[in-house]
């Protein structure tokens, strides 16, 4: 099931009431299970000017991807599902959602080998532990 931070909650509503400076905010769906390392990154965004969807394990990536519409998405590799390769792949053979740019993340970068993550449809990943500078330079290189 997912988590739908406050910020992002509200997005939809102010995206329909034509709020400038609002609606310049871009959306990230970030798909994390684990909760610590999910209120990280999602806070880190937040505090960048980003609003926020969450999913603790994937499973209802395309319903978050239809609702939000993500300019960007951060996939953790190990799920307890399925991998993130497999969503990646899933995301990639959707119309809504291939041309979306994904972020790898993983606590092993060399999960499955570079190959993989980038055959699956990734467009680089990112190592935990996150720090600032990393996640906002992968970020600001997809994110317009």
């Amino acid at each position: 099931m997912g988590l739908i931070c406050s910020a992002v909650y509200n997005a939809s509503i102010i995206r329909n009431m034509n709020m400038d400076k609002l609606q310049m905010s871009k959306v990230i769906l970030i798909v994390e299970d684990d909760v610590m390392q999910m209120k990280l990154v999602s806070d880190l965004l937040i505090r960048a000017g980003y609003l926020t969807v969450q999913s603790i394990d994937g499973t209802d990536i395309i319903a978050l991807v239809e609702m939000h519409r993500p300019d960007l998405i951060i996939m953790d590799l190990q799920l307890p599902k399925a991998s993130g390769l497999d969503y990646t792949r899933l995301l990639k053979a959707n119309d809504q959602s291939k041309d979306i740019p994904i972020i790898a993340m993983t606590g092993f970068p060399l999960y499955g080998g570079p190959s993989s993550i980038t055959d699956a449809g990734c467009v680089e990943c990112i190592a935990k532990p996150i720090t600032p500078p990393t996640l906002y330079e992968a970020v600001n290189r997809y994110v317009i």
